[in-house]
C-alpha cells in the first residue's frame, strides 16, 4: 500500500519527534542525576506526605497561594511511594511529554525545535528542577497544539485543558486566559465557532476552572503574603520593565551562585543597559507580530498581565520571569503556524516596515532562542561541578552520625529541606512551633535575631534536658555562646542560603 505525501509526512514527522523526545529525556536523566533537591522542591513533598486525605491536603496547602494541581500530582505519587526521587522522575517525564507535544505540532525547523527545548527554561528551569511549571508548559502547547492541528474540533477537550492549566499556578492563569479568549475569537473570524451549545459548555468549563483555582489559590485572611502595590515608584517600574531581558537573555554571571544572577549585574550601568535591551525587545516583537494585529494584542495582553502582576503582588525570580518568554514563544508557535497555512493578514505598505518584518521573523526568533541555549550550557556546566543545595548532604551525614532522632531547631529556610527529607517534625523559631513543614499565617516571624534564636533554642534545651541541634543556613552568629558547638559544617552550595552549619547545643540557662 503506498502512502500519500501527506501520510509520509505526518510519519516523518512522528519519527523525529519520537527521536528528540528521547535525546531530551536521556540528556536531562544524566544531568538529573546530579541535581540536589532544595526546599522549593521538597517542601510541597513534605506538606503532601503529611496529608492522609485530599480534604486534608487541602487544607494543609491553603496558605500555600498556589492551586492545587502539583500537590494533587505529589499526592497520587506519594500513594504508591515515598521516595522523593519519584517525585523527580515524574517531573522529568512530564517535562518530556511537553517537548513531544511542542515538537509534534511545531511549526519551526528541526533545528529550531532543538535551540527551543534546549533552551534556559526548558532544559534547567522547567525540567530539572521539579515544581509545577512543568505541567503548566505541557498543558499550553498541548491546547496550542490542538487549535493549531484542528481549529475547533476539540474545543470542549481544549477547554477541559484550560481547566486544569487554572488549577496549576496564578502565571498559567495570566498567561491561559487571553490565550483561551484568542482561541475563540480566531474560531469566530473563520465560522468554525457560532453561538451554541458547544460554546456556552466551553465558557462553563471556564468560568468553573477560574472559580475553582482563585477559591484554592487565595489564602485565609491571617495569611502571610505580599500586600498589593499600587503606588507608582519609578525604580520600581524600571526593574520590573527589566524582567523582560531577565526572561529572554536568562545569561547569568560566570560564578558558582549563578541562578537568579544576569550578566550585566557586574556593570556600573545595568539598569540602564537593561532597560534599553528590555525595550528593542519589545520593538522587535512588534514588528514581527505586526502583519498578524490579533496576535500582537495576545502578546502584549499576556506580557502586560505578567508584567502588572510583578510590578503589583510579587517581583518573583528569574523562573518567573522566564513567563514572559514563555509568552512570546506561544505566540511565535502561532505566527510561524498561519506562515505555513498561509494565513497571513496583508502586508506592511512601508518597504521599510516589510523590510524590517522579514528579518524579525527569520532571525530574532533564532536569536532568542540561541541565547537560551547558551545560557542552559553555563547554567548545567555549573550543576554538574557544584551542589545545587547542601541538604541531602546534610541529611545523610546526620543519619550516618546517628544524629538524625536528636531534637532539631532551623532557621527558616534550612530547617524546610533537612525536615522533609528526614519526614520528621522540627522546631521553626521563626513561628515557635514543632512542624513538618512552615504554615505561611501572619503569626510568622521571618527575621529571627541571633539573640531570639539563641534565647528559644537554650529554653527548648534546659526544657527537655538534652543535647539538641541547630542547623543554620549562614555562619554568621555574632554570639556564639560556650555551649553551643559547631560540629560540622557544608559549604559551597549552588543556592546561598543552602549551605548549612550544624551546632550541637548542650543543657543551659540562657544568659539573654
Amino acid at each position: 500500500m503506498t502512502l500519500s505525501k501527506d501520510e509520509l509526512s505526518a510519519n516523518r514527522k512522528l519519527k523525529e519527534t519520537l527521536f528528540i523526545t528521547v535525546c531530551f529525556f536521556i540528556i536531562e536523566f544524566i544531568i538529573l542525576s546530579f541535581h540536589e533537591l532544595w526546599r522549593d522542591e521538597i517542601s510541597p513533598w513534605c506538606v503532601t506526605i503529611n496529608s492522609y486525605s485530599i480534604g486534608e491536603l487541602f487544607y494543609n496547602t491553603r496558605y500555600e497561594g498556589f492551586p492545587k494541581l502539583w500537590f494533587i500530582v505529589l499526592y497520587i505519587i506519594q500513594k504508591f511511594t515515598h521516595d522523593i526521587y519519584y517525585m523527580q522522575f515524574t517531573h522529568l517525564c512530564i517535562a518530556s511529554l511537553t517537548i513531544f507535544v511542542f515538537n509534534y505540532f511545531s511549526p519551526f525547523k528541526f533545528f529550531v525545535n532543538v535551540l527551543f527545548i534546549f533552551g534556559y527554561f526548558f532544559a534547567y528551569e522547567y525540567s530539572i528542577i521539579s515544581r509545577y511549571y512543568s505541567s503548566e508548559m505541557l498543558l499550553l502547547f498541548l491546547s496550542t497544539g490542538l487549535f493549531i492541528k484542528y481549529n475547533g474540533k476539540y474545543l470542549i477537550t481544549i477547554s477541559f485543558l484550560f481547566f486544569i492549566l487554572f488549577q496549576d499556578s496564578v502565571y498559567a492563569i495570566i498567561v491561559g486566559l487571553p490565550f483561551y479568549g484568542y482561541i475563540i475569537s480566531r474560531l469566530y473570524e473563520s465560522k468554525s465557532l457560532q453561538k451554541g451549545g458547544r460554546l456556552y459548555i466551553s465558557l462553563l468549563i471556564i468560568l468553573s476552572g477560574l472559580i475553582i483555582s482563585l477559591i484554592t489559590m487565595i489564602p485565609p485572611v491571617d495569611g502571610y503574603f505580599n500586600p498589593w502595590n499600587i503606588e507608582f515608584n519609578k525604580e520600581h517600574f524600571i526593574s520590573v520593565l527589566n524582567t523582560i531581558a531577565r526572561g529572554y537573555f536568562p545569561l547569568p554571571l560566570f560564578i558558582r551562585n549563578f541562578r537568579d544572577t544576569f550578566i550585566f549585574d557586574s556593570l556600573k550601568n545595568k539598569v540602564l543597559i537593561m532597560s534599553i535591551c528590555s525595550l528593542i525587545t519589545l520593538l522587535f516583537i512588534t514588528f514581527m507580530f505586526l502583519r498578524n494585529k490579533k496576535i500582537l494584542l495576545l502578546f502584549y495582553t499576556v506580557t502586560i498581565g505578567l508584567l502588572f502582576f510583578t510590578y503589583t503582588k510579587y517581583f518573583g525570580y528569574e523562573r518567573h520571569h522566564g513567563q514572559v518568554y514563555i509568552a512570546f514563544v506561544l505566540c511565535s508557535y502561532i505566527l510561524y503556524s498561519d506562515f505555513k497555512a498561509k494565513n497571513l493578514n496583508s502586508r506592511s505598505g512601508s518597504k521599510i516596515i516589510e523590510a524590517i518584518q522579514v528579518f524579525t521573523i527569520k532571525y530574532f526568533l533564532i536569536f532568542v532562542l540561541s541565547i537560551q541555549f547558551i545560557a542552559a550550557l553555563v547554567a548545567i556546566n555549573f550543576e554538574i561541578k557544584y551542589p545545587f543545595s547542601n541538604a541531602i548532604t546534610v541529611t545523610k551525614y546526620l543519619k550516618s552520625e546517628s544524629l538524625d532522632n536528636m531534637p532539631i531547631v532551623g532557621s527558616l529556610w534550612g530547617a524546610i529541606s533537612v525536615s522533609g527529607l528526614l519526614e520528621r517534625p522540627v522546631y521553626f523559631p521563626f513561628s515557635k512551633k514543632w512542624q513538618f513543614y512552615p504554615v505561611w499565617d501572619n503569626s510568622i516571624k521571618v527575621v529571627v535575631t541571633d539573640k531570639d534564636l539563641i534565647t528559644q533554642t537554650d529554653s527548648i534545651s534546659n526544657q527537655i534536658n538534652s543535647d539538641i541541634l541547630v542547623l543554620l543556613t549562614t555562619d554568621s552568629l555574632v554570639i556564639k555562646p560556650k555551649n553551643w558547638n559547631l560540629i560540622q559544617f557544608f559549604e559551597g552550595a549552588i543556592v546561598r542560603d543552602e549551605n548549612f552549619y550544624i551546632y550541637k547545643v548542650a543543657p543551659q540557662q540562657s544568659k539573654y
